[in-house]
């Protein structure tokens, strides 16, 4: 959450007990298409029959992809803020 919302916005949502709705969520790209209760069964069934016809390794090296870029755009903003809180310390 606070990778999309950043730490006040997470923060925000998660001591206050803040409940969101769907429309929200979408706009704060937590999901990423609205689907109505009347059409969810069939859309849900479809998409289970669309992904299972993929090529299981080519869903295992695109999920790696998606979570390594996560865990690099992570490990540089910590580096990038140990620099910053490092020069502030050796700077005096």
């Amino acid at each position: 959450m606070p990778q999309i919302l950043g730490p006040t916005g997470a923060s925000e949502l998660l001591l206050n007990n803040t409940i969101i709705t769907a429309e929200e969520m979408y706009d704060l790209n937590f999901v990423g298409k609205l689907i109505k209760d009347e059409e969810f069964e069939e859309k849900f069934q479809s998409e289970i029959v669309k992904r299972s016809m993929l090529p299981p390794e080519a869903l295992k090296l695109s999920k790696q992809i998606i979570r390594n870029e996560e865990k690099v755009k992570f490990l540089k903003n910590v580096n990038h803020a140990e620099i910053e809180r490092n020069s502030f310390t050796y700077i005096k």
